[in-house]
């Protein structure tokens, strides 16, 4: 088990993963007789671009098909949990705010 995970339950956290894929989410729960982390609205980090000049980060959805409000993560895939930079966690945030503000309820009349 990770020491001090509780310390991070509520934050943005940053989680490494063994085959190097790197997330970012708000860390919900833990579950210690499981092994199991629950993320709310998980990214995926992504470097985009052709040379170090030009390499930006991006952040973009964890699953394409499914739903992310929630989410579980085993342990046993996990390299490391930390909290993200403040910077980050910001633009996390922000990210966060402007897809709900683009998820509008849509409500077919018939005529």
């Amino acid at each position: 088990m990770f020491y001090h995970l509780n310390d991070l339950l509520g934050k943005v956290v940053t989680i490494k993963i063994g085959n190097g894929q790197e997330f970012i989410a708000t860390l919900r729960g833990i579950d210690d007789p499981l092994s199991v982390l629950t993320l709310n609205k998980p990214k995926s980090i992504i470097l985009g671009g052709n040379s170090p000049e030009t390499q930006q980060v991006f952040m973009l959805p964890y699953m394409l098909t499914a739903d992310q409000d929630e989410i579980f993560m085993s342990l046993s895939q996990v390299l490391s949990v930390v909290k993200t930079l403040e910077e980050t966690a910001e633009e996390y945030k922000l990210l966060l705010l402007q897809e709900e503000s683009e998820d509008v309820d849509v409500e077919v009349v018939d005529k």
